[in-house]
């Protein structure tokens, strides 16, 4: 058994520098390997870096743009909204002034329409009193043409002859009612013959 083991543990050394060996060759390779993708890797990336910082730039300058065409047009919008404002308040002035003194004139109708209804009121009372008191003389004429021409038909004269004594019996009938009067009447009737 002595040349198995020995055949057994020669082949057990040669696998092990065989491993060993393999395991070399193949972080070699690796090392070959990573160092042929960096090299990649930085090949490209050269050129990929100067496109993306220039794309960044460009980028930049078209949102510098944008904002800078963005603040123009916001103050265009803004002075055009100004103007439109300021025709508004304009136009809004004019209305407004317009109907407030429409309003005021139509109220001023109407108060002085009131005040004018008083007057008309008060004209109108007044004409009709004026009419009366005018056709007072009127009547006076008429009932005394009335009078005239019932004496006329009936045969009678003025003065009759007890006329004459009139003031007299007026002077002693109003004596006697006087005195009757103002002695059994209550005080505010005797104040008003008395006078």
């Amino acid at each position: 058994m002595s040349v198995v083991n020995a055949v057994v543990t020669w082949a057990r050394n040669e696998w092990d520098k065989f491993v060993s060996g393999l395991g070399v060759i193949w972080d070699r390779l690796k090392g070959l390997a990573t160092s042929a993708w960096n090299g990649v890797r930085d090949a490209v990336m050269s050129v990929v870096n100067p496109l993306i910082s220039w794309a960044r730039n460009e980028m930049d300058r078209f949102v510098s743009g944008l904002g800078v065409i963005w603040d123009r047009l916001k103050g265009l919008a803004q002075s055009a909204w100004d103007q439109v404002v300021a025709v508004f308040n304009a136009v809004w002035g004019r209305i407004s002034g317009i109907l407030n003194s429409l309003g005021a004139n139509i109220g001023g109708f109407f108060n002085n329409l009131a005040g004018q209804m008083v007057q008309f009121g008060i004209n109108l009372i007044q004409s009709l009193i004026d009419g009366i008191n005018s056709m007072l003389g009127a009547i006076g004429n008429a009932a005394s043409n009335v009078a005239s021409t019932i004496t006329g038909i009936l045969g009678f004269h003025s003065p009759p002859p007890f006329a004459l004594l009139l003031p007299q019996m007026e002077t002693g009938v109003l004596s006697s009612f006087r005195s009757a009067t103002v002695s059994t009447a209550p005080s505010s009737i005797t104040w008003a013959v008395t006078w």
